[in-house]
């Protein structure tokens, strides 16, 4: 991420949830990610936006036959149980 300048990434879920839960720094040099592919988890998205205040997040949404995204959610404020997509 660091040494090839990356400002935007997409993440399925699971892998952002086990990226965050071991470092949730790692993505601090990101001005956007989107989290797709499952239900998101308010408290590692919350612990993403507690160290980096200025990054955008977006869930991502869509079947898997769509092979994109449907809608997309902007996260702008902490969730406690479901975030919106």
């Amino acid at each position: 991420i660091y040494d090839n300048k990356i400002n935007i990434m997409w993440l399925t879920v699971s892998l952002f949830n086990k990226i965050i839960s071991e470092n949730e720094n790692v993505f601090n040099s990101l001005d956007t990610i989107l989290v797709g592919g499952d239900k998101l988890t308010p408290s590692y998205i919350n612990k993403l936006r507690s160290v980096n205040k200025n990054i955008t997040i977006i869930n991502g949404y869509g079947p898997t036959e769509n092979t994109t995204f449907s809608t997309c959610f902007t996260i702008q404020k902490e969730y406690k149980h479901n975030i919106p997509i």
